[in-house]
This record gives C-alpha cells, sequence and structure tokens, in this order.
C-alpha cells in the first residue's frame, strides 16, 4: 500500500520499528525508461532485481528511517531484438533515489541545509546517514558554492585574519553584519588580491575597514578605486593597551626590587581591572570566596592610581585615546589627542611606546578616515565602521570548528565560514538541474514549506538550464 510519508515512487509491504531505526520494506512502484531507447510500452517486468534490497535512508521521524527497496528487473523488447544494442535487461534506483548516495532526494536536500550548520557525527546520529557520505556531500557541496555562487558585494568590506590550529586565514565580511562573504586560505597579498578580482565588484566598496597588517593595506590601498580604507579603531586601541600594560609591568618590578612586595601583589591583583575598557569587565585576581566579582574605581582603583604617577598617566591617556575614538568629528578629536600626548610623555621612552608612535604616525591617514564614516546610532553615540561585528564572527567560526573536532579540511573550513548562518535550500538556492553548478542568493523573503515543494516539483532552475 502506499503511505502518505513516503516518496510517491516507493509502496509500503511491512514495517520494523526498532528502538533506534525505523526499518520499512518498500516496493518501488515506477515504470522506468530504456536508457538506450526511452520510454515506450515494450518495457515487460521479469520479477525482481537478484542482488536484493537496495538500502536507503529517508526523512527522519523522531529517528532514522532505513528504507529496503525491492527493485524489479526490466527487458526491453526493443534493445532485445537488435543485436547490436548493448543493454537488454536493466533496473533502476527510481525518480525519488539520488543517483549517488543511498538516500532519497529529500533526504539529500535536506542533509545539504544542514552540513554546514550542525557537527556531521550530529547529523549522522539523527539522520543514519554514515559520517563519510556526509563528509562527501559537505565537501562537493561547498566546491560547488566556489564555482557557482557569488555573494553580493558590500557597500562596507571588512577584512580580518583568523588563526585556525596554527595556520591563518583571511575573512573577508559585509562591515555592517559581519557575515562573511568569502573565506581564503592565505594572508598573503597576492591570495588576497586574485580572490577579490574574481570574487567581488570592486567599484561597488565604498569603505574598507581593516586592521593595519600590511597585507589589508596593501589590498586597499590598490585594489579598491572608490573606497576609503578606515584603520579599526579597536586594534589602534589594543596597540596602547600594549602601552599601559608594559607601564604597569614596570611599576610591580620596581616595587618588587624597592622591597615592597604588597603594594606589588596588590597592583599585581588588580591589573585586570586597570587593563579593562568597559567598567563592566573590571574584575580582580583576588578570587575569595564572597568578594566582589566587579571592581569599583573610587574604592579599588583610585588608591593604585594616586600612589602610582606613571600608572596614573597612563590610566588616564588611555581615556583621552577612547574619548579620541568617541567624538564626531577630526576637529572634536584633536583636543583630546593633545590630552593623550601630555600624559604619554612621562613614559614616552619606553619600547611598547615607541613602537605605539612610530605606528601611529605612519598610519595617520588611515587611522583619521574613520572619522568620515562616523555617524549617529540609535544608542545616541557618533560611530564610525570597525571590524567589531566580524570578530564576534570569527569567535563564532571558531567554536563551530571546535564542535566538529578541529576540521583541517580548507573546502569544509569556508563551507561552515561563509554559509554557516545562511539557510542553504532557503536563503540559498541551488539549481535544481542535475550537472548545474549554479546557486542564487541570499533569497529573502517566507519560503515555501518543503512538503509544498515536494509535491509540485517547484524548486529553481538556472536561465541556462530551463
Amino acid at each position: 500500500m502506499t503511505a502518505p510519508f513516503l516518496p510517491p515512487s516507493f509502496q509500503l509491504d511491512h514495517a520494523h520499528p526498532t528502538a533506534c531505526t525505523q526499518r520499512l520494506d518498500v516496493t518501488l512502484i515506477s515504470r522506468p525508461a530504456c536508457p538506450s531507447c526511452g520510454p515506450h510500452q515494450r518495457i515487460h517486468s521479469r520479477g525482481f532485481h537478484s542482488g536484493g534490497p537496495l538500502s536507503i535512508f529517508d526523512l527522519p521521524r523522531e529517528g532514522p528511517v532505513e528504507l529496503s527497496v525491492r527493485r524489479r528487473r526490466y527487458e526491453c523488447a526493443v534493445c532485445k531484438a537488435d543485436p547490436a544494442a548493448k543493454v537488454k535487461t536493466f533496473s533502476e534506483r527510481g525518480p525519488d533515489t539520488h543517483p549517488r548516495y543511498d538516500m532519497t532526494k529529500r533526504l539529500h536536500r535536506y542533509v545539504l541545509g544542514q552540513v554546514a550548520r550542525r557537527p556531521l557525527q550530529e547529523i549522522s546520529a539523527h539522520t543514519g546517514v554514515p559520517a563519510s557520505t556526509l563528509w562527501d556531500i559537505a565537501v562537493n557541496l561547498s566546491k560547488r558554492l566556489e564555482a557557482g555562487h557569488r555573494l553580493p558585494t558590500p557597500k562596507v568590506l571588512a577584512l580580518d585574519g583568523i588563526k585556525i590550529l596554527g595556520r591563518e586565514y583571511m575573512v573577508v565580511a559585509d562591515g555592517v553584519t559581519g557575515l562573511p562573504v568569502g573565506f581564503i586560505g592565505s594572508i598573503k597579498a597576492a591570495d588576497v588580491r586574485a580572490w577579490t578580482h574574481t570574487h567581488l565588484d570592486i567599484d561597488q566598496v565604498n569603505v574598507v575597514v581593516a586592521d593595519l597588517h600590511k597585507t589589508n593595506t596593501s589590498i586597499a590601498r590598490t585594489k579598491f578605486p572608490n573606497a576609503i580604507y578606515v584603520a579599526d579603531k579597536w586594534h589602534v586601541i589594543q596597540r596602547f593597551q600594549r602601552v599601559l600594560s608594559q607601564v604597569i609591568n614596570k611599576e610591580i618590578n620596581d616595587l618588587r626590587a624597592a622591597g615592597e612586595s604588597e603594594r606589588a601583589k596588590t597592583i599585581y591583583d588588580f591589573k585586570p581591572g586597570l587593563m579593562a575598557v568597559k567598567k563592566s569587565l573590571r574584575r580582580t585576581r583576588r578570587t575569595s570566596k564572597g568578594g566582589r566579582h566587579t571592581l569599583s574605581f573610587y574604592d579599588d582603583l583610585r588608591p593604585i592610581l594616586a600612589a602610582s604617577p606613571k600608572i596614573r598617566r597612563a590610566y588616564w591617556a588611555r581615556h583621552d585615546f577612547l574619548r579620541f575614538y568617541s567624538s564626531r568629528s577630526l576637529q572634536d578629536a584633536m583636543p583630546w589627542l593633545e590630552r593623550f600626548r601630555r600624559h604619554t610623555h612621562a613614559f614616552a621612552s619606553m619600547t611598547k611606546m615607541i613602537e605605539f608612535d612610530k605606528h601611529f604616525a605612519s598610519n595617520w591617514n588611515l587611522i583619521a578616515n574613520y572619522f568620515e564614516t562616523v555617524t549617529l546610532r540609535s544608542d545616541g553615540r557618533w560611530r564610525g565602521y570597525t571590524t567589531n561585528a566580524l570578530e564576534q564572527y570569527n569567535g563564532q567560526i571558531r567554536k563551530h570548528l571546535r564542535a566538529r573536532n578541529g576540521v583541517r579540511n580548507f573546502d569544509l573550513m569556508r563551507l561552515i565560514a561563509v554559509y554557516g548562518s545562511r539557510r542553504i535550500g532557503e536563503e540559498i538556492q541551488l539549481c535544481s538541474s542535475a550537472d548545474c553548478v549554479a546557486a542564487i542568493g541570499p533569497v529573502f523573503g517566507p519560503p515555501a514549506p518543503p512538503e509544498i515543494r515536494e509535491r509540485t516539483g517547484t524548486y529553481w532552475t538556472c536561465p541556462d538550464c530551463r
């Protein structure tokens, strides 16, 4: 009998419910076409396939569903009468069975939408498909998308390197949302230039925001003719954080050398609070039971600043530098930069400060471009473009890769990085033709339910295949 939960080409014979997997005996009832001469009425059944039933998987229903498919062997009377015909008897996998993998086509479409979003072992436990098969599907999908799909070029482009298992990669993303549009297997300028030339419409880019790594500056100055390059403010602030850390460490060492170990220990314990940029992140290394987790400036930090002039100057220099970046325009920011310079004069001879001054002066034009992108945000603050959204998404990429036990295959890493936040089959539409690699998306709007698509057969086809 036919079952509404089965593909239409299968007839249910018997069900074997088990604790883990639902095994169904089914018979293939569709009539095939002759592989040599096509469909006609002179194709006759010659019993069931002697090789036994074909075991395939279908969409899971509270667990894996395995179909044991009985297939018939057919004989073509036209080919039998032709001595030159090579094919006289044949069988088929059925119109609802995937031609390559032992699964139904609808399960294959389901797997395509999951391999970029979930670990393969988790999908395998849910569907019953072996992890090796899922790996092959994921790698082939990544290669297909790389060959036939291009995400829209964002107006604000963000570049940031990411280090995974000792190797550095480049993530190219939308600077506003942080969603990646590309994942490059190298941070070398030549490789990144080649990728941007083939994957992006560089004339549409208005702003390029990245850190001041030599690769990023080289690409931005030579590859995006209509865009301004903005140095990411958080990377510049991070460089001064190293100066503040060196000032604090030197003060601790000086106090220890002078025999004031208690003061040195106090500064060491409260260093995380002195280094914190946000008030909510002020912490202490003193983790006594019942103690405060968030420090108070007046009760905890102010006594340290009052007793250590160099730390006080470096601390308030960092404050002035943050106010410099929170200004509405470059004209409003310059007074804060002058105050910053007065505070840093006391430790200008330190190694980290010399490196910071050299770096700041050589990239001043790129740092100043930040204020050309400053706009009033919904929270009432004036802010420009940064790589903050991309940095947060890079953390998600690392998290997804750790959940997959440290993936090293670049194709699978690219699939996870670029399409892990997008629903393949809904936002990203793949051409339904068998040998076509074309894809479009992201497509916005409510997608048609899978049940309706399955019954009506309405799947997107590219213009070349129509």
